[in-house]
This record gives C-alpha cells, structure tokens and sequence, in this order.
C-alpha cells in the first residue's frame, strides 16, 4: 500500500502510524513517498522524505519518478490518503473507493484485488505533467 507524506504529517505524525498499523495489522506491506513534485520549500521537503523512509516497511526511499515516468505504482497497488480514503493510484482525488480503516477487511480484500487485476491504470506508463 503506498501513501504520500503531506505537511500535515509533520504536525502530527499519529495518522501516518495508525494507518501503517492498520496495513500491516491486514498484512499488507506499507510503502509511504514524497509527492511527485518536490515541495518548493526545501527543509520541508527534506522532512517529508524522512518521515516517509521512517514509515516505510523496508525504511528505504520510495522512488516516485525515474526518467519523468511514475514509478510509484510498480511496486504498489493501493493508496490511502490522509483521510484514510482508497485509491488505485497516489495521484487520483476526489472520491476514493472507501476508507481503509473503517471498511471490513473483506471489503478492503475485494478493492485491493480488483485494482491488481484492473491494468487501465499501470502506473509506470504515467507521465509528469510537464512532459503531458
């Protein structure tokens, strides 16, 4: 499951471990990364990136960009906002598939699986905005 760090989890890094908890308590891995476009504010940034490695299952950087292709769905199959919102991919919005902690394990099952059957969105093949 992969989430990105917003500034909101430099001001309480309490929804980040519950929501690393609540994946790894479902046995799934939890993979956490920067936005793809780096915050304009470099200190801010740098403190992103260390809160994503900290609550990273593997505590290694999570790459979401290689050669201006997004890398971030290849090792991944699902993302959960801040919100605890469901989404194939970290850079969809608006109304997600449900939210991950109030949802049955079942259900989170079922949508977890339908995303790594449904290839329309293989994250690889997106590209940044700037090369669109």
């Amino acid at each position: 499951m992969n989430y990105v760090v917003s500034e909101k989890d430099l001001r309480d890094e309490t929804r980040i471990r519950a929501l690393k908890e609540a994946a790894n308590i479902n046995g799934i891995y939890f993979v956490s990364n920067t936005n793809f476009e780096p915050h304009p504010n470099a200190a801010i940034q740098t403190q992103m990136e260390r809160l994503a490695i900290e609550y990273n299952n593997f505590h290694l950087r999570h790459s979401t960009v290689v050669n201006g292709q997004c890398q971030v769905g290849a090792g991944s199959s699902a993302t959960v906002d801040f919100d605890g919102e469901l989404y194939r991919c970290p850079y969809m919005s608006g109304k997600g598939d449900g939210n991950f902690i109030k949802l049955p394990t079942e259900e989170v099952k079922k949508i977890i699986e339908g995303y790594m059957h449904n290839r329309q969105y293989v994250c690889v093949m997106r590209r940044t905005l700037k090369e669109q």
